[in-house]
């Protein structure tokens, strides 16, 4: 008796907890199609139409637009430098003296060769005197007296030649600035030897400064004129315009260009290394939404949500350029279609499956 007792409790039990399996798996099965109330402080607005600018990264070096480099005009050793670092010289101001033993030997040489051609001018030219009054006495013949004047003229020939060697050798010994500007980057010190042709220094004109810069970005084209916009090293956000582009392409499909502008004329000095960014496309009546209107899944998928009747509904959507807290919808959206833009990702992190009553 005890024991057909305890099995009718048993099987009641189980009807009990089978009962209550039913209605939680019925419930469950009926939630996505419940409504549930909108997520507070939702907004919407419909995309609008707008110029889009796609930029790209650029990193450059500034150098002066007039620079004269300095080169030492025949071998030597450094003497003295003659100027400051980094201070304003003017045209013709001394900047090197060059010596040493080779060259004041080729000095000397050139001295003594002056001084024995312009020797031997002088009794050129008094030959030629006593033989024009010789002609006139007619005692000496016309032969003699052209011979004579042949003489002087190929002696004074040469000395001039030799005048003009020992000139090059003397400014090859004092090197002088062929510009006004600022002496920099001097490559030389006192006593070192260098060689005819060998780099000294610079002379540059400040005020005049361009940016070389590789516009990171492959297929960019009709960049002159653009805005391009940087950092100063002092943190200051400077602007300028895509004055040239170079022919030439970097190897991973850069374009190299011309920076130029006032500003960086004023506050630019040569030899910094830069970056920022310039626009490289605009697209013109684009369609956009605030950023704040997409979100994005965990494989960088992109979605908005649509206001349709009186619930929210995701798409899909293709996006481009981001600008100034705007992005292109490429595809997904209509200009006619309102479009949530704040409370999109809180949309997005409930459950899609359900459906999200518009309050009135």
């Amino acid at each position: 008796m005890k024991n057909s007792a305890k099995v009718i409790m048993t099987i009641n039990a189980l009807g009990v907890v089978a009962l209550l399996l039913w209605f939680v798996t019925s419930r469950r099965t009926q939630e996505p199609h419940a409504e549930l109330p909108v997520p507070e402080l939702t907004k919407t607005a419909r995309p609008h139409r707008m110029n889009v600018e796609r930029e790209a990264n650029w990193i450059g070096t500034s150098y002066a637009k007039q620079e004269a480099t300095i080169i030492a005009l025949g071998e030597g050793n450094i003497g003295s430098v003659d100027a400051n670092d980094e201070a304003a010289v003017s045209e013709g101001a001394a900047l090197f003296t060059l010596g040493g033993a080779v060259l004041e030997a080729k000095l000397a040489a050139a001295r003594e060769r002056v001084s024995s051609l312009q020797n031997q001018l002088e009794v050129a030219k008094d030959t030629l005197t006593r033989k024009q009054e010789a002609v006139k006495e007619k005692i000496s013949s016309l032969d003699e007296l052209a011979s004579a004047k042949s003489t002087a003229q190929q002696l004074d020939a040469e000395l001039e030649t030799a005048k003009g060697q020992w000139q090059l050798l003397d400014d090859s010994a004092h090197v002088t600035a062929p510009i006004s500007g600022i002496f920099t980057g001097r490559k030389v010190s006192v006593g070192q030897t260098v060689e005819k042709g060998q780099e000294l220094a610079s002379i540059i004109v400040p005020g005049r400064v361009r940016i070389v810069a590789t516009v990171l970005a492959s297929g960019a084209s009709g960049l002159e004129g653009r805005r391009v916009t940087f950092n100063a090293p002092d943190g200051r956000v400077l602007s300028g315009t895509v004055a040239k582009v170079l022919p030439e392409r970097t190897a991973a499909g850069g374009t190299v260009v011309w920076i130029e502008s006032k500003e960086i004329d004023e506050q630019v000095a040569p030899g910094q290394n830069l970056s920022g960014r310039v626009t490289v496309a605009v697209r013109e009546s684009a369609l956009a939404v605030l950023t704040s209107a997409v979100v994005y899944d965990e494989k960088e998928v992109a979605y908005a949500f649509v206001k349709v009747d009186d619930t929210f509904e995701q798409k899909q959507v293709q996006v481009g350029t981001t600008s100034g807290g705007w992005i292109e919808v490429i595809s997904g959206l209509t200009s006619e279609e309102e479009v949530v833009t704040e409370g999109a990702y809180e949309l997005y992190y409930r459950d899609f499956n359900k459906s999200y009553k518009v309050s009135d």
